[in-house]
């Protein structure tokens, strides 16, 4: 039975106590599945547009980006069921992508293989929470 991204985006967020960003904007060598952890060393961005003259045009933009501080990059330990659920996610990851044939850059890619909005992905979670007729879409919302 495949795994659904969401699910495990939100049962990741739970046994790691990472950041809806964090998680987003992880790549595949941002987890050590030798030593059981997790590398923070990036945040997913709202770069504004401009023109060629420097105006700002109203959309964006959804980039990776430094973290603010350089306190904020981090390792984040993760326990055996964390490390065997995101080993087995990683095995049908390219299932979830509309096209087949890409190689997934992020762990927790958008189905074009792209980084998630954060309020994209938050309202994807809240819909799977109603659908398996959970109450954690609070929950997530506060920890991310």
């Amino acid at each position: 039975m495949p795994f659904n991204p969401i699910g495990v985006l939100i049962r990741t967020a739970l046994g790691t106590g990472a950041r809806l960003g964090e998680l987003l904007e992880l790549s595949p060598k941002d987890i050590d599945f030798e030593n059981n952890i997790i590398h923070i060393r990036n945040r997913v961005i709202r770069e504004n547009l401009f023109t060629a003259d420097g105006k700002k045009v109203d959309t964006y933009q959804i980039v990776l980006g430094p973290l603010k501080t350089h306190k904020r990059k981090r390792d984040i330990p993760i326990n055996d069921i964390t490390a065997s659920l995101l080993r087995k996610y990683k095995l049908q990851q390219r299932s979830f992508l509309r096209n087949k044939n890409l190689v997934p850059t992020l762990v927790f890619p958008n189905d074009y293989n792209e980084l998630w909005e954060p309020r994209d992905a938050r309202a994807k979670e809240r819909s799977h929470g109603k659908t398996k007729g959970n109450r954690i879409d609070s929950l997530f919302i506060f920890i991310s």
